[in-house]
């Protein structure tokens, strides 16, 4: 029976070499899952990563709009627009384009990107390739978290928290930060702010008191289903 082998890593990976997986079959029917250090990795026909916390921004450009014969000038253009925006050089990050739409002005469009530095996937890449785990593909946490409907949503686990304005954006927040933050994103919206904040939370997590009552912000935090992070893995 062909398996899947899933695995969360998080930003201090392999350093802390224990992480969260998941045993999948053929059909996407969980058959194990756990917290473990290689060694206790069951074998799978296949491994799968997920990159959780920090390790991975999401970011929005604004670029002249590209024709099909000039797509290729699409990572150089990407580097330029992001010189500014990130504090390092845009040539150290691996930048995957995830989608493009047209801008108020025709000659324009948004182009949305992942951004993981180059060193970092490297490492991990490489550790994985000597446990003899090569995986077939690497997706962020910040795309499968649940971000499905119009309003915002929040996935909570041990390991963090992950905030979906849109089907097209998501951000990682740091739990201890998780309050303030959320006050600023809610803050920043503006008219666009959100009836509702669908709030996940990982089965087994307790939750810290006040971990989510920002300082004034009144965010309207509504329990939805629980966070299964692997299960996003399934749809991505």
């Amino acid at each position: 029976m062909n398996t899947r082998l899933l695995l969360a890593l998080g930003e201090h990976w392999p350093l802390s070499p224990a992480c969260k997986w998941a045993h999948l079959s053929s059909d996407n029917n969980l058959l194990e899952q756990g917290y473990s250090g290689p060694e206790g990795w069951p074998r799978a026909t296949s491994c799968e990563v997920l990159l959780c916390g920090p390790q991975v921004l999401w970011l929005e450009c604004t670029l002249p709009a590209l024709g099909r014969s000039k797509r290729r000038e699409l990572p150089r253009l990407l580097a330029f627009a992001l010189e500014d925006r990130l504090l390092c050089d845009p040539g150290t990050q691996h930048l995957t384009p995830t989608h493009r739409l047209p801008d108020d002005q025709s000659t324009r469009e948004i182009v949305g990107v992942l951004i993981i530095d180059k060193e970092r996937m490297r490492t991990i890449l490489g550790m994985l390739e000597r446990l003899s785990r090569r995986p077939v593909r690497i997706v962020a946490e910040l795309q499968t978290a649940p971000g499905e409907s119009d309003q915002w949503h929040l996935s909570l686990a041990a390991h963090g928290a992950t905030l979906r304005t849109s089907h097209q954006a998501g951000l990682a927040i740091d739990l201890e930060d998780l309050a303030p933050a959320l006050s600023r994103q809610y803050a920043q919206a503006g008219p666009a702010r959100p009836d509702r904040i669908d709030l996940h939370v990982e089965p087994g997590y307790l939750l810290p008191d006040g971990v989510v009552r920002g300082d004034d912000s009144n965010q309207p935090l509504v329990s939805a289903s629980p966070y299964l992070w692997w299960q996003g893995m399934t749809r991505a």
